[in-house]
């Protein structure tokens, strides 16, 4: 969800949040300077792990194996259970009243994904808009990395991303915004996921315009 599709608004859109403006694109055209706040380092606060109950149908659940697999698959479930929190806050116009703080940063949650989202939802209010539906997702584990001395526990996850069932409704009029037509419909999105004391938190979702096949 990002304001522009052109390459460069892509990448400042740190969710994930990536789709916010390619789905309110044909609505309005605004602002999308990123929040100074997102450049600061997320504080850990307490936060439940997730449970793999939360990870919605929407994910593909990998073969998970080898050396790390429990953590590789918390490092998934975390990252679905956020997609999910996330389209929920986007339909419902507020990240109030879902869960999404549990996966990004916790109750006074700072990471650049959630303030991500929380700006995104803002922008969509402001030009009438709200997304339905949701967007399919065939993530994996690239990389693990454990705990070190001066280091928590951190995985990076690519995801073939497909925003083809995610819509963006124009409010006033009740129709479905289309997407610009050079907007990948199914492309490659990046996250940083990192392990607190009190369970894994999505720091970063980066999007990008690079196709791929669910």
């Amino acid at each position: 969800m990002i304001i522009r599709t052109h390459v460069s608004s892509l990448r400042r859109a740190a969710l994930t949040t990536a789709l916010a403006g390619s789905l309110i694109a044909g609505t309005a055209a605004c602002s999308n300077d990123s929040s100074d706040d997102a450049k600061s380092k997320p504080t850990p606060t307490a936060t439940p792990s997730p449970s793999s109950s939360a990870k919605p149908s929407t994910s593909r659940s990998p073969d998970i194996s080898g050396p790390h697999a429990k953590e590789k698959k918390e490092v998934l479930d975390t990252y679905a259970a956020f997609w999910k929190e996330q389209t929920k806050a986007y339909e419902n116009g507020t990240v109030e009243g879902t869960d999404l703080r549990r996966y990004a940063g916790g109750k006074e949650a700072r990471t650049p994904a959630f303030l991500s989202v929380r700006d995104d939802i803002r922008r969509l209010k402001k030009v009438g808009a709200r997304s339905v539906g949701e967007p399919t997702h065939s993530p994996t584990v690239t990389s693990y990395t454990p705990r070190t001395k001066n280091r928590l526990p951190i995985a990076k996850v690519s995801d073939c991303m497909d925003i083809s069932g995610w819509k963006t409704i124009d409010v006033d009029k009740d129709k479905v915004v289309p997407l610009p037509s050079d907007q990948p419909r199914q492309f490659i999105t990046t996250a940083e996921i990192e392990k607190w004391p009190e369970g894994w938190q999505v720091l970063e979702i980066e999007p990008s315009l690079k196709r791929c096949t669910p």
